[in-house]
């Protein structure tokens, strides 16, 4: 992970993990449901998520060591 990318919400830090399913957890539980297809459970992970909720308003900032694809299921009101 680069460290000199800005990194929104640093205060509101949630979650820092190497583990997919871990992250996979965290997602779900503050945002959505989620996937990466494209991550290997045994591959070189990493994810960091700041995240601020008012009400039912989630603003976050998600960091991830490489570049992945990210499926999640549709948004409900």
């Amino acid at each position: 992970m680069q460290s000199d990318t800005v990194e929104m919400f640093r205060s509101r830090r949630v979650a820092s993990s190497r583990d997919v399913e871990h992250a996979r957890q965290v997602l779900g539980e503050v945002f959505l449901p989620v996937d990466f297809p494209s991550a290997r459970k045994s591959g070189n992970f990493d994810m960091r998520l700041n995240a601020l909720t008012e009400g039912r308003l989630t603003c976050g900032h998600m960091l991830f060591g490489d570049a992945l694809h990210i499926e999640t299921v549709p948004a409900r009101s």
